[in-house]
C-alpha cells in the first residue's frame, strides 16, 4: 500500500468507515468524540482468542482520526497516515475503498481546529460535548442514591452524534439517547422511593386517575422533574417525541436550511442543565 510510515498526514474517508468497528463492540474501544481526536482501539480479549498464528494479520493496535465537515454537509472522517500504514494488508484494502479524493471542506470547522491543535500541537482544548456530560451526571446520580436511578449508565457505542446532516439521522441519535435517560433506563422502585418517602407525594398521584393502574417509569419521572425548582420536562420530552417520530423519507432527508447535528448537540446541551438541576436536587434531599 502507498501509506507512509512515520507521517501524520490525514487521509480522508466516508464517514461510514467507521462502521466496521461500530457494530463490533466486543472486538474495539472506540473513544469517539464531538471534538478531539478519536479512537479505535483492539480489545485486548478480541485479540487473544484468535489462533496465534491469525493475531497480526487480523488485528490492529490502534486507529487514530479526527472528524471534518465537508462542503456538503457530511462528516470526512481523517486518519493519521502512519497508522494507516500499520493496518494489515486486509484493513487497508478496506480503508481504500472508502477513501476520498480531493475532499472539499467547509471553510471554517470549530470542532476539527479544536481537535488538531490539541491532537497535533499538545494544546488543551476545552470541549464541548454534551453527550459525555450527560453520561458523567447520571453516573454522579447513581453514585448519590442508594439504588440506581439509571440503570443503563455504562457507554452505548451507538450513540453518537450524528454524522449526516440528515433528518433521519437526528431522530436515530435521539433514539440511542433515549435508551439512555427514558423508560428502559429509568429504575420506577428508586423513582417511588424518591416521591413517596423523600418528597410526600400521595400514592393516588402514581396511578393513573382513568385506570387506577400505576403510572410507568417515564411519567413517575416528570412527576420528579415537576418538583425541582425552575426545571423543565420539556428536553426530555423532545427526546421522545423525536423517538416515536422517526420518519424514512430518505430521498426528501436532506434539509439544507437546517444543521440537525447541531440541533442535536443543543437538545443533549439542554438534557444536561435539566440533569444537573435534578443532581443538585437530589443531593439536597438525600
Amino acid at each position: 500500500m502507498r501509506w507512509r510510515k512515520n507521517s501524520v498526514k490525514l487521509c480522508w474517508f466516508k464517514h461510514e468507515v467507521l462502521d466496521e468497528y461500530l457494530k463490533h463492540p466486543e472486538r474495539y474501544h472506540i473513544y469517539d468524540e464531538r471534538a478531539g481526536m478519536c479512537n479505535i482501539l483492539t480489545k485486548d480479549a478480541y485479540y487473544f482468542n484468535l489462533p496465534e498464528d491469525e493475531r497480526d494479520s487480523e488485528t490492529f493496535a490502534q486507529i487514530r482520526y479526527f472528524k471534518r465537515r465537508l462542503k456538503n454537509s457530511e462528516l470526512a472522517i481523517g486518519v493519521v497516515e502512519h497508522d494507516l500504514s500499520q493496518l494489515p494488508y486486509k484493513e487497508q484494502l478496506y480503508w481504500t475503498s472508502k477513501e476520498i479524493e480531493n475532499p472539499e471542506f467547509m471553510p471554517h470547522d470549530e470542532n476539527f481546529e479544536k481537535s488538531t491543535k490539541e491532537g497535533f500541537e499538545g494544546e488543551f482544548v476545552n470541549h464541548n460535548d454534551p453527550l459525555q456530560s450527560i453520561y458523567e451526571i447520571i453516573k454522579a446520580i447513581n453514585v448519590t442514591l442508594e439504588n440506581k436511578l439509571f440503570k443503563n449508565d455504562t457507554q452505548n457505542p451507538n450513540l453518537r452524534y450524528p454524522v449526516v446532516n440528515t433528518e433521519q439521522s437526528y431522530q436515530n441519535a435521539h433514539e440511542e439517547l433515549f435508551k439512555l435517560i427514558g423508560s428502559d433506563s429509568l429504575n420506577k422502585k428508586a423513582l417511588e422511593e424518591i416521591l413517596l418517602k423523600k418528597l410526600g407525594v400521595s400514592e393516588d398521584k402514581l396511578k393513573d386517575k382513568k385506570s387506577k393502574r400505576p403510572k410507568g417509569p417515564w411519567a413517575l419521572f416528570k412527576i420528579l422533574i415537576s418538583k425541582i425548582p425552575e426545571a423543565s420536562f420539556a428536553p426530555f420530552k423532545k427526546c421522545y417525541d423525536a423517538r416515536i417520530a422517526k420518519t424514512h423519507k430518505i430521498d426528501e432527508a436532506r434539509l439544507p436550511d437546517k444543521d440537525f447535528t447541531k440541533m442535536f448537540l443543543d437538545d443533549c446541551s439542554n438534557i444536561v442543565k435539566e440533569l444537573k438541576r435534578l443532581k443538585s436536587f437530589l443531593e439536597s434531599i438525600f
